[in-house]
């Protein structure tokens, strides 16, 4: 009798064979800069098959990396864009630090409320926005009193209804 190999067709990335393994290699490829098309590559090369489909597609990698959190932050390339230090920050550093989504800040930008500009990092482009220290600062006390504004008015209204 010959020796056949069956591959067992499964409906979801977490029923696979060494799905643990899988999700090693993508967080080791990323954390050392590959791109999720260069990943997908790699992944085919050494013969990981993704469910349902033949091969893994640069797609596929980006959700499997966002929906198992597989990299640190923001994507690779915006902690590698020129700056300057202290002065520039990208639309998500700054929106954590001030605690507000990075849409309001982008809103901001495009509203002329914030100064910034568009860094160039290969085919990406980043937002960078230019803010010192006693703004952020400023705007953060800003946000801090919005935010406490409406804890308020929200406890006043779960009291009155």
């Amino acid at each position: 009798m010959a020796n056949v190999q069956l591959i067992r067709p499964v409906r979801c990335f977490e029923q696979l064979r060494g799905f643990d393994q899988l999700l090693a290699a993508i967080r080791d490829l990323r954390r050392q800069g590959c791109s999720t098309a260069a990943i997908a590559e790699q992944l085919n090369a050494t013969g990981w098959r993704p469910p349902k489909c033949t091969r893994f597609e640069a797609a596929t990698v980006q959700r499997l990396i966002l929906h198992y959190k597989l990299s640190e932050g923001r994507p690779i390339w915006t902690s590698n864009v020129p700056r300057e230090t202290g002065l520039e920050w990208t639309l998500q550093e700054i929106a954590t630090q001030l605690g507000l989504n990075r849409h309001v800040i982008y809103r901001w930008l495009r509203q002329g409320r914030l100064s910034g500009r568009i860094a160039d990092r290969g085919d990406q482009r980043v937002w960078l926005v230019r803010m010192s220290e006693a703004e952020r600062n400023h705007c953060g006390l800003i946000t801090w009193r919005c935010h406490a504004r409406a804890a308020r008015l929200a406890g006043a209204r779960t009291m009155i209804g």
